[in-house]
């Protein structure tokens, strides 16, 4: 993790910095528990399953995540132009339809309009719609939420943060999100197929619920570990510049600031070996965890979970790097290569 220091930089700028990064990367220490994770995926993929099946019907699954809404970039001629035009007017109305508060009347009219032959959808009407939409959906992608229940949150909750509360686990957002569209139409096959396999008035054996938690978690398991690994190695750049900048934290006001702003001394202690002892691993994870109640205010409050959860990796994360300098102090490919050794045996 380096950063080219720009003319303008202070010292506080460029811990800033690093300390926004360590934010943006903290959702990476939630882990989702192996049943967690089936039931995750299974809500996940049901929920995006509408848009799927839109493209399925329309003859176009090779668009699926993120394609909705979006013509293809090739050159096409008038008539094609055209043909894209209408097939982009029908992905909108049968999304409006799954997801949306659709309003049945314009629906009728704009049905009438085209049996008669005099209904086209205003072009500034249709532009709307589709970024309207395109954003609808992949904020699904994003945070679960459909557009229907994004609306109700905002009008009952106007500050409500949908991405601190997902509706589908952070994890398997982020898994899904990593596959390619190959990778993810598959992915999304073969969980549909056990949500087909699962109905909901019936008990499935527990070997075959074993086995579908087995396919989900080998799917993420090197996937997961890279995944960590990087929000380790961002912790960590934070770790090594407050040690190099600040050596003696016990009187330093900007550690006091930083302790007292992300609510270090709330934090329980844990005496698990596999948590780092270091003052500023510890502070780094106060940093990385602390859940912050309103935006643009300086108002935390801490999350021991989290917390746990982040020195727990980063004390993996200190144990592979120990182990790899005894051989090269800056292979970080050995560093990984142990990391993911001792965590295979953490877990």
């Amino acid at each position: 993790m380096k950063k080219i220091k720009a003319a303008g930089d202070t010292k506080e700028d460029v811990l800033a910095d690093k300390i926004k990064t360590l934010r943006a990367y903290r959702d990476r220490f939630r882990v989702d528990p192996p049943f967690d994770a089936l039931q995750q995926e299974i809500e996940f993929h049901s929920r995006i399953d509408p848009i799927h099946q839109i493209q399925v019907g329309l003859g176009d699954p090779d668009k699926f995540y993120p394609g909705l809404f979006k013509a293809d970039p090739v050159q096409v001629d008038a008539t094609d132009q055209a043909a894209e035009k209408r097939r982009e007017i029908t992905e909108i109305l049968l999304y409006r339809l799954e997801y949306d508060d659709f309003d049945m009347a314009r629906l009728r009219d704009l049905g009438e309009e085209r049996r008669k032959g005099t209904g086209t959808l205003p072009e500034e009407e249709n532009i709307r719609l589709r970024l309207l939409h395109q954003r609808g959906a992949e904020l699904l992608f994003e945070d679960g939420y459909t557009a229907r229940e994004r609306r109700i949150i905002q009008l009952v909750d106007p500050g409500f943060n949908f991405k601190a509360n997902p509706k589908v686990s952070h994890e398997t957002i982020a898994f899904n999100k990593s596959l390619n569209p190959v990778q993810h139409r598959n992915n999304h096959v073969n969980r549909m197929e056990i949500v087909a396999a699962n109905p909901p008035d019936t008990r499935r054996p527990r070997s075959e619920v074993k086995k579908d938690i087995q396919g989900v978690m080998r799917g993420r398991k090197h996937w997961r570990v890279r995944h960590i690994f990087k929000a380790c190695e961002v912790m960590d750049d934070l770790i090594v510049h407050l040690g190099k900048t600040i050596p003696n934290y016990s009187c330093d006001p900007t550690i006091a600031e930083l302790s007292q702003r992300y609510r270090f001394p709330d934090l329980f202690a844990s005496n698990s070996s596999r948590i780092s002892s270091s003052f500023y691993a510890q502070l780094a994870a106060a940093i990385a965890s602390a859940e912050h109640r309103a935006s643009g205010t300086d108002d935390y409050v801490p999350n021991d979970d989290l917390a746990i959860k982040a020195m727990r990796h980063y004390g993996l994360f200190e144990k592979a790097k120990r182990a790899a300098t005894k051989f090269s102090k800056h292979s970080k490919d050995l560093i990984f290569n142990n990391f993911q050794r001792f965590y295979a045996g953490a877990i």
